[in-house]
């Protein structure tokens, strides 16, 4: 896999999707937060490219390599953030509180995480993600 990353190899990466199998591959993009509705009044998440594969198989091979798969910064930087912290996402967030301006209440902003992959398998994503 260190070899798909380095030289950008569109057909190592499709190669690894085809071993993982396509739901999981789905379910990966969905816990990194890919295609996840977006936290926020009016958010809409984007059904990740591979979800029609019964309809276009080729959606999810074009997805492995980044393409025909939108996705917000946001949504990048919350991934890449969950390899970097031991394999737990942490839902995105600008604020420690809010405080109700009525009552001056502060009520803590507790962030949802959850593990999708394991602190093993972080490092060494986070190992080969390194430019050398």
């Amino acid at each position: 896999m260190q070899w798909v990353l380095d030289d950008s190899l569109n057909n190592g990466a499709i190669d690894a999707m085809k071993m993982e199998g396509e739901n999981a591959y789905y379910n990966n993009l969905l816990a990194f937060g890919i295609g996840a509705h977006r936290d926020r009044p009016g958010g809409r998440g984007q059904q990740p490219a591979g979800a029609a594969v019964v309809v276009e198989p080729l959606r999810y091979a074009e997805a492995t390599f980044g393409q025909g798969l939108v996705t917000t910064p946001v949504e990048m930087l919350a991934a890449v953030n969950a390899v970097a912290n031991g394999g737990v996402w942490v839902q995105p967030h600008a604020v420690n509180a809010v405080i109700n301006p009525n009552t001056g209440k502060t009520t803590p902003f507790v962030p949802v995480t959850r593990r999708v992959i394991s602190a093993t398998a972080a490092n060494t994503l986070a190992h080969m993600m390194v430019v050398w």
